[in-house]
């Protein structure tokens, strides 16, 4: 009974620990060996004066005594909601919802118990908050025996089909004219968690010389069994996943297949560096790579075919580039090697005013659709 209370207590403590680092943007900053003692108030003291605020817990007021819970709440829920004060404010909000109906929701998927806490109005970062702390407090124990530990793996995300009407996969509507209206259509969603400050010059810069802003596309499942090209929300290269592990990349091309170019803003974040925090590294080259790949995919799909595979690439970066700093990437179509199915594209990170290259590299694209055709014609 006493080691279960105990395991309670350090589990509730940890939970708390990690909502506050990511409240306060500082998951690298942990409480001293004198914060044993410390209650809510005075780990919500430490973390948001970022560590140098260490209060001693006599000082502080005390805590004000719960509000009893409403009637048909869960106490489970309610219980875990009162633990972690990132999420306590959300008592009312769930009330009536339990803690197995949540635990059901999750097994669905993250995005399902996203929808639940949605539809009953909590907003969007408050959303994220919930799913990750609840998330953790339901994961199964880190289980020893090999380096590094391990733990049972959920099963595959899979989106849920679009309600729109498809087409058949490698038909001829599979083109690279729907998926430049698609991309042109959908443009640039506003990003939460978004590295570009307010007023960037170089977005406004492209935004006034005729580029058009996308985002990346792919195919998708629909509801009739076919496809259909949509955003992709979220990927190692593209959306909220990109942009947590520091990269926001947002490119612009011109309407139409006559201009082969690709220009784009991207800026890398604190979890691009080689080490996180450590201010004297700059921007991991995997991420540099990683900029360019994406920039001379994307302008393969969106002017000349969407079904493009990288199928060799090389990279040379020059210069190191730093995080928080806009950089311009540009990107064009340098030869056709095969007709319709293989081209070389060439791109480079270069300064705001394009006069320091930093990066750069030259692909050789694919189009699998019509070499697959091409292989079944032979």
């Amino acid at each position: 009974m006493v080691d279960a209370a105990v395991q309670s207590f350090h589990a509730a403590r940890a939970a708390l620990i990690e909502a506050l680092q990511l409240e306060y943007f500082c998951d690298d900053l942990e409480p001293p060996m004198s914060a044993f003692g410390w209650d809510v108030q005075a780990f919500q003291a430490f973390y948001q004066s970022g560590g140098t605020d260490v209060p001693s817990p006599a000082a502080l007021p005390a805590a004000a005594s719960p509000a009893p819970a409403a009637s048909g709440d869960d106490p489970a829920l309610m219980a875990f909601l009162s633990e972690n004060s990132a999420i306590s404010h959300l008592s009312s909000s769930l009330s009536g919802l339990s803690w197995d109906e949540c635990a059901a929701f999750f097994k669905e998927g993250r995005p399902r118990l996203l929808a639940e806490l949605s539809n009953r109005g909590v907003p969007l970062a408050e959303r994220q908050k919930f799913a990750t702390l609840f998330a953790k407090a339901t994961r199964p124990a880190v289980a020893a025996g090999q380096p590094g530990g391990g733990r049972p793996q959920s099963p595959p995300f899979e989106v849920t089909p679009l309600d729109v009407p498809g087409v058949v996969r490698g038909g001829e509507e599979v083109d690279v004219t729907r998926y430049q209206e698609q991309v042109l259509r959908d443009g640039i969603p506003a990003r939460e968690k978004g590295l570009f400050p307010p007023n960037d010059e170089l977005l406004r810069l492209l935004e006034i010389g005729g580029w058009k802003g996308c985002t990346k596309g792919l195919l998708h499942p629909t509801t009739d069994g076919a496809v259909a090209f949509a955003p992709v929300q979220s990927g190692w290269a593209c959306g909220e996943g990109a942009v947590e592990h520091g990269l926001d990349l947002r490119w612009f091309i011109k309407p139409g297949l006559e201009d082969k170019t690709l220009v784009a803003a991207v800026r890398f974040g604190e979890n691009a560096r080689i080490g996180r925090g450590l201010k004297h590294m700059s921007v991991h080259g995997g991420a540099v790579e990683t900029c360019l790949d994406e920039a001379t995919a994307e302008l393969c799909k969106s002017k000349l075919f969407p079904a493009a595979a990288t199928a060799t690439i090389t990279f040379k970066i020059s210069k190191p580039l730093q995080p928080h700093t806009t950089y311009r990437v540009h990107c064009k179509v340098d030869k056709e090697l095969q007709k319709d199915l293989v081209y070389e594209i060439s791109g480079k990170i270069t300064s705001v005013d394009e006069t320091v290259t930093f990066a750069s590299c030259v692909a050789k694209m694919a189009n699998t659709d019509g070499l697959a055709k091409a292989l079944g014609n032979a």
